[in-house]
């Protein structure tokens, strides 16, 4: 099933907001997956460590909610 993401949230560890500037998707080369890329702004600064993401997206007609984080080094 593909999933389409269709808005985002994205806050860093010192509580900074960043706006969700869209996305894409597509097959892989192979067509076994599904590739995705995000895009926020604006970068976060040296001293942030984590970046936390809330992404909604649909799996096929129904809505679904994506969590991560990342720790930056």
């Amino acid at each position: 099933t593909e999933y389409v993401w269709i808005d985002g949230e994205m806050k860093d560890n010192l509580d900074n907001n960043y706006t969700y500037g869209g996305g894409a998707h597509g097959p892989s080369d192979s067509g076994l997956i599904t590739t995705e890329s995000l895009s926020f702004s604006p970068l976060p600064s040296g001293e942030v460590t984590q970046i936390f993401f809330l992404i909604d997206a649909l799996r096929g007609k129904q809505p679904y909610r994506v969590n991560f984080s990342v720790n930056l080094c």
